[in-house]
């Protein structure tokens, strides 16, 4: 069965538009020549890929997706993207690796949304990474701000669990957008799966590009709750 990571990350290759010709319906089959996470990494960076080094018709040829795929760790841990990628072959990914395969597309999904979320802040070119610790600080100082008693330590921090501190963040972007007739106190399971779904609900409203579920929120997912905090942030420009 499709693990809830793979889902979200094979969703977001698919939300680069790269037509039929090239869409993700498996994380692992369907990355195995390396021409999506080549698209990928252009779209995201663009003008990273040459082309020329790259095996556009790879069919039954497995020399030809090692190609493409080392070149795809070349520039991975290029200073263009700069992925941790130790131990890291091309034929990992051809054949299958699933922890690998994970890791590399994890970093190229990270890359984006950080890209992204530099570009709406940044009225430079410069692209400036930000840190976990950034923008967990952003979250809680947002939502300090609001009034509310709300805190996480990090993306790992158990009280994500609840929902409240998610939905406090979006009310403190836009007060308007949460009815708090509908917030649960976070306390049962049942508590922390409403408000997982609402604060997902109302974020997508309000413009976020989400590809989390609510068991994530519930289960504390750091690198969904990542997502989750960035694409609200990416929601005010520069420090607004």
């Amino acid at each position: 069965a499709e693990l809830r990571e793979e889902r979200a990350l094979r969703m977001w290759l698919n939300s680069l538009g790269f037509g039929e010709n090239c869409y993700v319906r498996n994380l692992f089959d369907d990355v195995a020549d390396g021409l999506a996470i080549l698209l990928a990494m252009d779209r995201v960076s663009a003008g990273s890929v040459d082309w020329s080094r790259v095996n556009r018709d790879c069919r039954g040829v497995v020399f030809k997706k090692t190609e493409n795929l080392n070149y795809v760790v070349e520039l991975g841990k290029s200073s263009v993207f700069s992925f941790s990628l130790v131990g890291v072959q091309g034929n990992d990914i051809v054949v299958g690796n699933r922890k690998l395969t994970l890791a590399l597309i994890w970093q190229l999904f990270r890359f984006h949304l950080l890209s992204f979320l530099s570009s709406v802040r940044d009225s430079s070119s410069k692209r400036c990474e930000m840190s976990d610790e950034q923008i967990v600080a952003w979250a809680n100082e947002k939502v300090a701000a609001s009034g509310s008693s709300e805190r996480i330590r990090d993306l790992h921090d158990k009280r994500i669990s609840s929902g409240l501190f998610l939905i406090d963040l979006l009310a403190a972007l836009e007060p308007r957008s949460i009815n708090r007739a509908l917030v649960a106190p976070g306390v049962t399971e049942s508590d922390k799966q409403l408000n997982a779904k609402y604060a997902i609900s109302v974020a997508r409203k309000l413009g976020c590009s989400l590809f989390l579920l609510w068991e994530d929120v519930v289960e504390v997912r750091p690198r969904m709750v990542l997502s989750f905090l960035a694409s609200a942030m990416a929601l005010q420009p520069r420090d607004a």
